[in-house]
């Protein structure tokens, strides 16, 4: 695994309380979290909140939500 990305794959998180997940996400827990602790960003899995979590810069994040709302990752998921 590339040293850049094994870097942020942490076991220690922030508390799953301190996470936001979408209101467009279904019932049942099938939910990515997001939680902004001191200018980083952490994401997880909400269902299955011990797993290991991926933590992003402040400008790791801006570029991915940039990224998002231009429609980069539209992928065909039908």
């Amino acid at each position: 695994m590339n040293k850049d990305i094994d870097r942020r794959v942490v076991n220690q998180t922030p508390d799953i309380g301190d996470y936001t997940k979408s209101t467009y996400s279904p019932h049942g827990g099938l939910c990515v979290g997001v939680a902004n602790v001191e200018g980083h960003f952490w994401v997880t899995n909400t269902k299955f909140p011990n797993n290991p979590t991926v933590k992003f810069s402040r400008g790791e994040w801006e570029a991915f939500i940039k990224g998002a709302k231009d429609g980069e990752f539209d992928f065909d998921l039908i």
